[in-house]
């Protein structure tokens, strides 16, 4: 519970904005987010800041990852049914 009440006063101190909101008929390849926090100190909040993106960063590289195996799984899979099913029927001349 300690660590949900900290997580929450953290997060008030918190400010995203998306970069792309103010450009009209605009479209972006990507969504870009501006993030701002405020602390007592420019070293704390570089300190927050730092373990957020390292935070953000480290669930990044864990999802990515987690999709690479699984399309590999599923190739691997499709390839090992196509090897069992044989090469197939192959048309004789007329």
């Amino acid at each position: 519970m300690e660590l949900h009440r900290a997580i929450v006063a953290l997060s008030e101190k918190m400010n995203a904005v998306d970069t792309n909101a103010g450009k009209k008929n605009e479209t972006s390849l990507f969504t870009s987010w501006t993030l701002s926090f405020t602390a007592p100190t420019k070293e704390e909040a570089q300190k927050v800041l730092t373990g957020y993106i390292q935070y953000v960063s480290d669930i990044v590289v864990k999802e990515t990852l987690e999709n690479i195996r699984n399309q590999l799984d599923t190739r691997t899979h499709f390839e090992k049914e196509k090897l069992a099913d044989g090469p197939g029927e192959i048309a004789q001349p007329a």
